[in-house]
């Protein structure tokens, strides 16, 4: 579009926006195909070695990471779709079924049966061999999703599925439904959120992104009359808020969302773009209190965990300690969190420009020990969880894995094996109150009493071996 010599100033401004927002859009997109190509070439480099080790470090709280992004199960779709288990092995029958549970998992089947999936591949099969054939011209494998883009996952899954020599390379991933939650409501014994997260049995996958997002409806026509955006918000998505607008909050919240993190979110998703500019920031902070409300309102059992920890790392900050945990799996946890001295420096050498260095001192910090105790005690538990089911594995002769926090990938012909093994490290973990656990083990640490932990609701755990979708 020509720059609006003769218009008003309103509209030059709006064209200067568009005129930077379409740099910025072609920025990322040079960006991605840069990485892009850095892969491939990477991925062509390493063919003729036929196989490569991934070297994994693990975080203070025992959460595992690839040293290196490139080509890393933990990394982008492209890197995901590019690599494979060195060894392949000829799938069984049941191998066949979780292959199909698989692709259709990664084609959005994933709120159905598992049933229902394997018939869905089915039913879609001369699809799926047309584009194993010809992937350039049928192009269903595309993902038009701007986050979690899954494209070059789904054709590495179609290429493996129709493979004539019966074997499978690729692992099949189960992902925890709302993983962080899972454990809360284990944790808290609400067994409301277990129904919603799949730690209790139910006939079909549930939903609790889909809970939250009913909830934040019902609350917008509950205070509509209150206000305006209320019902603005129904009317564009025609009185049901979809799933996805809540998913990124809902998904956090176990690790301790903040207001201003929910707001963040539904501005990086842009799930508010079609707001007009100037009002945007106001209708991002209405629909994200509406969206933290429904959270408080849902989970206020976790909430309720939330609180005490963050109680217990108060006393302990009164006392200048940090805060120290041993997870299920033997993994010490050492919560450090110390204050900042700025220090000023003359520096020469930059034409004597005053330079800032920050130190850490032997001080406590409150606010920052107080603020991370609630996603640093999550993630060291899903961290256990994840190491206790790898060595059962191993320990059942399963040697080829593929684990991301709480996705937990093999072999399709082991999928059964590692379903028992995930629930049954699950109830190992929570069969003792791990809150409890983690106020004696600080209390001894201290020297002092500390507030005891929260109730438990009535939630069996023994109940998570007879879930079908707790990892799905």
């Amino acid at each position: 579009e020509d720059y609006p010599k003769d218009g008003t100033k309103e509209e030059q401004a709006k064209w200067c926006q568009k005129k930077e927002e379409a740099w910025g859009k072609w920025y990322k997109q040079e960006q991605s195909r840069g990485r892009m190509l850095v892969r491939i070439q990477l991925a062509k480099d390493l063919i003729e070695w036929d196989w490569f080790y991934h070297v994994y470090t693990m975080d203070f709280r025992g959460r595992a990471y690839t040293t290196c992004e490139l080509l890393s199960p933990q990394s982008s779709d492209l890197d995901r779709g590019l690599i494979q288990f060195a060894k392949g092995e000829p799938v069984s029958h049941r191998g066949r079924y979780w292959q199909k549970v698989h692709l259709a998992n990664l084609f959005d089947q994933d709120k159905i049966s598992f049933d229902d999936r394997v018939q869905w591949v089915d039913d879609n099969w001369d699809m799926i061999l047309r584009i194993s054939k010809d992937p350039y011209s049928n192009k269903e494998w595309v993902d038009s999703s701007v986050k979690k883009n899954k494209s070059f996952q789904r054709l590495a899954a179609v290429f493996d599925i129709t493979r004539e020599d019966g074997l499978s390379f690729i692992p099949v991933q189960l992902d925890g439904k709302c993983n962080g939650n899972q454990h809360w409501s284990a944790i808290m014994g609400d067994t409301t959120i277990a129904h919603l997260t799949g730690v209790t049995p139910s006939d079909i996958p549930q939903d609790l992104y889909q809970f939250i997002a009913d909830m934040t409806t019902e609350f917008c026509k509950d205070n509509s009359d209150r206000n305006m955006w209320h019902d603005i918000f129904l009317e564009h998505w025609d009185n049901k808020i979809e799933r996805k607008v809540t998913k990124r909050s809902t998904m956090c919240e176990p690790y301790g969302i903040t207001f201003y993190g929910i707001q963040r979110y539904l501005k990086e998703e842009g799930h508010l773009d079609w707001v007009d500019r100037e009002k945007r920031g106001g209708a991002i902070v209405e629909l994200a209190r509406a969206i933290k409300a429904s959270l408080d309102r849902s989970l206020s059992g976790p909430n309720a965990g939330k609180q005490f920890l963050k109680d217990v790392v108060e006393e302990a900050s009164n006392c200048n300690k940090h805060v120290i945990w041993t997870t299920p799996s033997g993994f010490k946890v050492v919560h450090y969190y110390n204050k900042q001295q700025k220090r000023r420096s003359l520096a020469s050498l930059f034409n004597k420009k005053e330079l800032t260095f920050y130190v850490r001192t032997d001080d406590v910090s409150p606010r920052e020990a107080i603020q991370a105790i609630s996603p640093n005690f999550i993630h060291s538990i899903d961290a256990a969880h994840m190491f206790l089911t790898i060595y059962e594995l191993l320990r059942s002769g399963v040697f080829n894995l593929s684990f991301v926090h709480d996705s937990y990938g093999c072999h399709a012909n082991h999928v059964d094996l590692l379903r028992d093994i995930i629930r049954s490290t699950f109830v190992s973990i929570h069969q003792t109150n791990l809150l409890e656990v983690f106020r004696q083990e600080v209390e001894q640490q201290l020297g002092i009493r500390l507030p005891m932990a929260p109730d438990r609701g009535d939630l069996n755990i023994l109940d998570v071996l007879d879930s079908e979708y707790f990892f799905a």
